[in-house]
């Protein structure tokens, strides 16, 4: 009955105003205009051949050894690498034409609704800040000689991010490299792999130079539930805990089976790392579940069952 649904959504009013307090801005907002965020089930995973074709597989959390894919999205787009979810449950991964985007529910086969132009950037990796603004890291590719050579430059297109939606402005592109990471602290400061490890601080503009830039050999970056910061690179993984300064020290490290590529955090602090190796021409996916230490051995491993087929980037969402 009507009459029935009204009362109960007045009572929720009423209890959340005894809480929250009554301002017009206080419990009926935090009731009617405060969904929780989408549950993070499933893990993404970005599948690459030597041929050039590719697919996002779709994993059910958790996973074992032995877990399959739900489905795939095959890639039309050319290379997909970084892979990254907004706070609504969109997917956001790279691509040719301009970071393509997929919309709830993502299924086997799913299609981009959109895709966000770069401008200039041919972007690698993906993060949004607070704001909700999308920071696309990458480079702006030029010939040099008989070669592609590529200046580092992140763009980035301001929130709300829509069909619509194109680079704002860009950060960087006058200095040699590639940025191939990239992810927010706690803080709101951005930090950037790109070879070296660089701390960008808001707010963010065309003009914005590193605060920090550390001789750190790094290829993507994470944060853990507390904070601490994870840097992949041919080593494993280096862990460094705040504050973070010019002086710190990492606190430990991961070995890893092979190159540590990409980086990502489930709910449960689980810790999963893509690897490509050379030795085995398989790409491997790791998972490493918390406390974590020098010791830590990946509790999951799943690797390729297709010779010259590799793993980059991974994520975790509904």
């Amino acid at each position: 009955m009507m009459w029935k649904r009204l009362l109960s959504v007045a009572a929720s009013l009423v209890a959340a105003c005894m809480v929250n307090g009554c301002g017009t801005s206080g419990a009926i907002s935090s009731v009617m205009h405060s969904p929780p965020p989408p549950a993070q089930s499933r893990l993404y995973l970005e599948q690459l051949g030597m041929d050039g074709a590719g697919a996002i597989a779709i994993f059910a959390l958790p996973i074992t050894s032995a877990s399959k894919p739900l489905g795939s999205i095959p890639l039309t787009d050319g290379t997909v690498i970084g892979l990254t979810f907004d706070p609504t449950g969109r997917l956001f991964a790279t691509g040719q034409s301009g970071d393509l985007v997929f919309t709830q529910p993502i299924a086997a086969g799913s299609t981009p609704a959109f895709a966000v132009a770069t401008g200039s950037v041919s972007a690698e990796n993906l993060a949004f800040d607070r704001a909700g603004d999308l920071f696309s890291g990458g480079g702006i590719p030029f010939r040099c000689g008989f070669h592609e050579c590529a200046n580092a430059a992140i763009a980035v297109a301001n929130s709300p991010i829509n069909n619509s939606s194109t680079s704002s402005f860009t950060i960087g592109g006058s200095v040699a490299g590639f940025v191939t990471g990239l992810a927010f602290d706690g803080n709101g400061n951005l930090w950037v792999a790109d070879g070296n490890l660089d701390e960008f601080v808001p707010p963010f503009s065309s003009s914005s130079t590193p605060a920090l830039s550390l001789g750190t050999p790094s290829y993507s970056i994470a944060f853990d539930p507390s904070g601490a910061m994870y840097v992949s690179s041919s080593d494993g993984v280096d862990v460094y805990r705040p504050p973070f300064s010019a002086s710190m020290t990492k606190a430990f490290s991961i070995a890893a089976a092979a190159y540590a590529d990409y980086i990502a955090f489930d709910p449960a602090g689980n810790m999963y790392i893509t690897l490509n190796n050379s030795s085995t021409r398989h790409g491997e996916l790791e998972m490493f579940t918390p406390p974590f230490g020098s010791t830590s051995q990946p509790a999951v491993t799943l690797q390729g069952t297709t010779d010259d087929s590799w793993y980059y980037g991974v994520a975790i969402g509904p």
